[in-house]
């Protein structure tokens, strides 16, 4: 049986491109979070100017250090985050798509029905170099 509860989800993102370079992104939703004794999965909606995103966080119980983040809307990704290792995947606005990396230096889970929190500081990449470090954080209130 699957039991949810509803929380308020605090995202907060920041990006630094270069040294002098950042991208900070803050914003609250109205989320649900599922167990179904095997797999919680944490799913939001990120309203923007042009238009919602769906997001959906998920992982299994007994592998919290690995996460899956799908995006779905105007932007469309699929990314995988393991601590210690690189998993590709694909970023699609409109028309457009890139092939890119993610190297996960840091991850931290404590989500579930009791609310908690995610912490994954990662390194993306294009083709081998570096584009930007993103600590991107998840917390349930």
């Amino acid at each position: 049986m699957t039991e949810k509860r509803e929380y308020n989800v605090l995202v907060n993102s920041k990006a630094e491109r270069a040294a002098d370079d950042f991208e900070h992104i803050s914003l609250s939703s109205r989320g649900t979070v599922f167990d179904d004794g095997e797999t919680v999965m944490l799913k939001y909606t990120e309203q923007t100017d042009d238009g919602d995103t769906d997001n959906e966080v998920s992982f299994s119980k007994k592998r919290r250090g690995e996460v899956s983040v799908s995006r779905r809307g105007k932007i469309s990704s699929f990314m995988t985050f393991e601590s210690g290792k690189r998993c590709a995947w694909k970023y699609s606005i409109g028309e457009f798509a890139m092939d890119l990396c993610t190297n996960t230096v840091e991850l931290e889970n404590t989500l579930g029905l009791d609310g908690g929190r995610l912490s994954i500081y990662y390194i993306m990449e294009s083709r081998g170099i570096e584009i930007q470090k993103v600590r991107l954080t998840v917390s349930l209130e």
